[in-house]
């Protein structure tokens, strides 16, 4: 049986991997697009020169031909990422071709105009912009192996110019400087990037603990949720696992967390689809609000839905393990507990507390929902009538009402 921990660090690890490679392919794209712009402003350029007739002579005809056939691939790349095709082997394939486009388009003059040609123009800082640009585009494919293969194109783009062309070594040596400023920059941002993602999941993975209400009010005004307790009318509903304990004694630790997982998750997914909040769990209990953090229209009746999906969804699932939920409605307090280092977002009142006691009381009574008088006063669903019981704790008794 699979370790719960490993399982979630395993999916956390994963959603960072799957959004990291989301946001390359986005970024990709916005590359493919700007390398479109440029090889058809470079197509202009060609043309430019054949009509001028004088700049680089045989090599005019070539390079035109080659910058067509990269304005082709860029235009055919830009298409296939915009309708999402993908392929792992991109990251390295594209930069490999835009090296080798770049090599061409300033070697082909080299070769056929010779190594003056090529000084004479200043070709050589073409050269080092280009071998900036692959160093900065790898940092947009958010992954150090990428980032890293494009710096080492750049630099072996620039020295193969540099030898080409017997450049001197303290020119050399300046612009690999340069460049290798560049390259530090380039790993840097993927950096950065990276963390940003990290947080994003963390954020993402911290919301299977709080609501996202919660989430987005500490986003906008963190000491406003700490600091800003407020009072609201909600129902609660206390759940608890009736023969877990028994269970769970001769059963290994690792298999009883993976059940409770399991169980609890299956009913925090039906408390959520009838838009309640978990507030915690308890072990094998469960405490869920419906009316707070966010106001809820209907409150006791989502709340009573829930409870008839959640017995439901435990019958099903056979074996000695049963329900026991108690459901009361009133004013609770919404806010942080504790201080310093430690807090907890919770709901407090007299109104939790009714509701956990129904829970226990469910056991005496033999039904496995008690609902409060002040929760069927606001219900529409069908609810039958048990009398009155007294509570552990309450002074006088509690007319209480079971799901029809």
């Amino acid at each position: 049986m699979s370790d719960p921990t490993q399982t979630l660090r395993g999916e956390v690890t994963r959603s960072i991997l799957a959004t990291l490679e989301r946001e390359a392919v986005r970024n990709e794209s916005t590359i493919a697009a700007a390398r479109v712009v440029t090889v058809l402003g470079m197509i202009v350029v060609e043309a430019w020169l054949i009509a001028d007739g004088s700049k680089l002579g045989s090599a005019a005809w070539p390079l035109a031909g080659l910058t067509v056939a990269m304005a082709v691939w860029s235009v055919a790349l830009w298409q296939a990422l915009r309708q999402g095709r993908w392929h792992p082997a991109l990251p390295a394939l594209i930069p490999t071709v835009d090296v080798v486009y770049f090599a061409l388009r300033q070697g082909i003059p080299v070769v056929l105009l010779g190594a003056d040609h090529f000084i004479d123009v200043q070709d050589l800082a073409t050269v080092v912009g280009m071998s900036a640009l692959l160093m900065t585009s790898g940092a947009f494919r958010l992954s150090t192996r990428a980032v890293v293969y494009a710096i080492v194109l750049g630099f072996g783009l620039y020295l193969a110019f540099a030898y080409a062309i017997s450049l001197h070594s303290f020119f050399a040596t300046v612009h690999m400087i340069l460049l290798g400023a560049v390259g530090i920059t380039a790993i840097g941002l993927t950096r950065i990037v990276d963390r940003a993602v990290q947080s994003e999941v963390t954020r993402l993975t911290v919301g299977r603990l709080l609501p996202q209400t919660v989430l987005d009010a500490a986003s906008e005004d963190p000491v406003a949720l700490l600091s800003e307790p407020r009072s609201v009318e909600v129902t609660i509903l206390v759940s608890d696992l009736r023969g877990f304990t028994a269970w769970s004694e001769e059963r290994p630790p690792l298999e009883v967390l993976a059940f409770l997982n399991r169980i609890q998750g299956a009913l925090a997914e039906i408390v959520m689809r009838h838009h309640g909040t978990v507030d915690k769990f308890m072990g094998d209990g469960m405490l869920a609000v419906f009316g707070a953090p966010t106001r809820l229209e209907h409150h006791a009746d989502r709340a009573l839905q829930a409870a008839a999906e959640m017995r439901e969804a435990v019958e099903a699932m056979g074996g000695p393990i049963q329900l026991g939920i108690g459901v009361h409605s009133g004013e609770v307090v919404v806010g942080c507990l504790g201080t310093g280092v430690r807090m907890e977002f919770t709901v407090l009142g007299d109104t939790v507390n009714t509701a956990s006691r129904l829970e226990s009381k469910t056991k005496e009574v033999g039904v496995p929902v008690l609902v409060s008088k002040a929760t069927a006063a606001q219900a529409t669903v069908g609810l039958r009538p048990l009398g009155s019981v007294e509570l552990r704790g309450k002074a006088g008794s509690l007319e209480v009402y079971g799901l029809a």
